[in-house]
């Protein structure tokens, strides 16, 4: 037998527990740390039977620790803030002799807690925590309103797996109804809400549309998935994902001239790749793909020039599913190379001239592709050390990297590479991306991050009348270009991530524009019936079918549902309809149970004819054997038992 309050406190912390993992990426370390401190704390004292603190005591300690979670809170993070307070909520709570009405405010705390970091987070495994926490929450609250009945009852495992299966049919069977209200209610591609403002400097590593030198001394690298692409497997040096080309330097930054003109349209060159792309929300206009793309397949996108698309509308704040098409190639030749690139050239009036006499004297007489080259060289180790941290960051950052600490990451080299350049009267511009990214071969997509963010060069090379792409780089060109890298997927992280990655396109592919896509479909074909072209005809069909697969998979759904509920109710009712069969065929016989009469007393009184009373009390044993005991009565002990009530009804 089990105790229902035991079941009762599984299951609250199980509750616990997943609001726990939901909120992991949503807040801070010390949060979690808080809340693993405090939980452990009410767990020792409930299986051990401590004495609790005094519930005074406890209210004190849940005062502190809201104070303490709300005292970093700013305008751009108070939902994350927020979730950590419930966190912290719950742990309190859990330290409280609980009663059913604490059980009913932990599991509140639990939902909204999950709730919260569904509106922060990203990451598809939120889904399945929102689908988790309410499953247990229809498990809760029917242990609850038994707990509050009888606190010390007891029950079987039977009748425990029942009250799960209960929860979790209930859940099934609301199933349909939530799948009809995704495909049939108005969506967005936006996020609910945004707290951060765009454009907010930090320390993490990602894309940016500019780059700043000297504002931060230190980078840490973040593996948030930044896109996820389908193609072929190809070699890391080809693995540059264009972004935003930075063409004005003004002494610390580089940023677009975009505002002021249109860039270059440029010849496909080298082999040409397809890519399916998942963009995950990052709050810029850019579309990326890999170098040099040649055309962005989707309804916002215009193309800037220079192999730079971007959306026309606005910045993209949520999920975009796109098709890109580029050409594989370390250059890029433009269709009219006899255009003026003065404006490649410019720098603040008598900018370092410590670093034009370098320049000059390591490029001297040199062509446009020996100075790139002679300037790689000057950059490379051990002259200079890739670095993310103790970064230059005085009033000249750029002078400090070159003349004195001669470490920085790839917006120092970069930006040391296009200066120089430009000082050696070769046009050069900065190219923000991403580089790299981990293969998933078993589903054939590449996983890019945060962390893959790059910055690199390109340089005119008068003589090829095209741009070429340079990567100064240290740990990009000798390290990431010689071999691929594994930096955090084994093999289940990958299965796992393409089981994340086909739910999201699923999602994401029926958006609002497919149903009306679908709805204007049977409007034209109801509008213009037995007038249809071929290919409307074929259209027409196309959006049946489709309807039809929604339909199907809905009713399936609901089907399985019932028929595993009505399963249940048949075995849970065997014992039932034996019993009512038995009755019904020894009323038959001229013998009826009174109400107020157990079955053995009943086969007692049955004297007048032996052979039935026999029959009877064999059928009684049996049956008594199972039903007093809490078993189910199996096939083979049902097929017995209605041997001997067919004997009972030809004698």
């Amino acid at each position: 037998m089990i105790r229902l309050s035991t079941l009762l406190y599984a299951n609250t912390v199980v509750c616990a527990l997943v609001a726990l993992a939901s909120c992991v990426g949503a807040v801070a370390p010390s949060s979690v740390a808080l809340f693993l401190a405090l939980s452990l704390a009410a767990f020792a004292i409930d299986a051990l039977g401590l004495r609790r603190p005094p519930r005074l005591a406890i209210n004190a300690v849940s005062v502190c620790a809201l104070l303490w979670a709300l005292r970093a809170m700013r305008y751009n993070n108070v939902v994350e803030t927020f979730t950590g307070a419930v966190l912290l909520l719950i742990s309190v709570k859990m330290l409280e002799e609980k009663k059913w009405r604490d059980y009913l405010q932990i599991l509140g705390l639990a939902v909204l807690a999950v709730l919260s970091a569904a509106i922060v987070s990203y990451i598809e495994s939120v889904v399945y925590y929102s689908m988790l926490i309410s499953v247990l929450s229809g498990t809760e609250l029917v242990l609850m309103s038994w707990y509050d009945k009888d606190p010390g009852a007891r029950m079987t495992s039977r009748q425990a797996l029942r009250t799960i299966g209960g929860a979790a049919l209930i859940w099934a069977s609301m199933l349909p109804i939530c799948l009809a209200f995704f495909f049939a209610a108005p969506r967005t591609r936006s996020v609910m809400t945004q707290f951060q403002r765009p454009g907010v400097e930090t320390a993490s590593s990602g894309f940016s549309d500019h780059v700043a030198l000297g504002s931060v001394k230190e980078i840490q690298l973040s593996e948030k998935t930044a896109f996820r692409a389908e193609a072929p497997f190809l070699p890391p040096r080809e693995l540059y994902w264009r972004g935003m080309t930075l063409d004005a330097f003004n002494g610390t930054a580089w940023f677009p001239m975009r505002r002021n003109f249109e860039g270059e349209r440029f010849e496909a060159q080298g082999e040409q790749v397809v890519q399916e792309i998942l963009l995950e929300p990052g709050f810029h206009r850019v579309f990326f793909a890999l170098d040099k793309p040649l055309w962005i397949d989707s309804a916002n996108a215009i193309d800037l020039g220079d192999g730079i698309f971007a959306n026309a509308n606005a910045r993209m704040s949520g999920r975009l599913e796109y098709r890109a098409f580029s050409s594989l190639s370390p250059s890029m030749k433009p269709l009219d190379p006899s255009g003026n690139r003065r404006i490649y050239l410019a720098l603040p009036e008598g900018f370092m001239p410590e670093l034009r006499e370098i320049t000059a004297a390591i490029t001297y007489g040199k062509g446009d592709r020996e100075k790139a080259e002679a300037i790689m060289a000057y950059l490379a180790p051990p002259n200079f050390e890739y670095s993310l941290s103790d970064l230059p960051a005085s009033d000249n950052p750029l002078g400090e990297f070159i003349l004195s600490s001669r470490r920085g990451n790839c917006e120092y080299f970069a930006t040391a590479m296009g200066v120089m350049l430009r000082q050696a009267g070769v046009p050069s511009r900065l190219v923000a991306g991403y580089q790299g990214g981990e293969y998933n071969r078993g589903s054939g997509y590449y996983i890019v991050s945060q962390a893959d963010a790059h910055v690199w060069v390109e340089a005119w090379d008068r003589d090829a009348a095209a741009w070429v792409r340079y990567d100064p780089t240290p740990s990009v060109s000798s390290e990431m270009a010689e071999a691929e890298t594994d930096r955090k997927y084994n093999l289940l992280s990958f299965y796992l991530d393409a089981l994340n990655y086909r739910v999201s396109k699923i999602f994401l592919e029926y958006d609002r524009e497919s149903q009306w896509e679908m709805l204007g479909g049977f409007r034209r074909a109801i509008e213009n019936s037995g007038r249809l072209a071929p290919e409307e005809t074929g259209e027409f069909f196309r959006y049946l079918w489709k309807l039809a697969a929604l339909l199907a998979a809905t009713a399936t759904v609901f089907l399985a549902a019932v028929a595993a509920r009505s399963a249940m109710r048949r075995r849970r009712d065997r014992e039932g309809a034996l019993l009512r069969d038995f009755l019904r065929v020894m009323k038959r016989k001229g013998y009826e149970k009174a109400p107020c009469c157990g079955l053995e007393e009943f086969v007692s009184s049955i004297a007048s004819d032996i052979a039935v009373s026999t029959l009877a009390r064999s059928f009684v044993l049996i049956f008594e054997e199972f039903y007093f005991r809490d078993i189910p009565i199996d096939a083979d002990t049902e097929s017995e038992l209605r041997s001997i009530l067919k004997k009972i009804r030809a004698g």
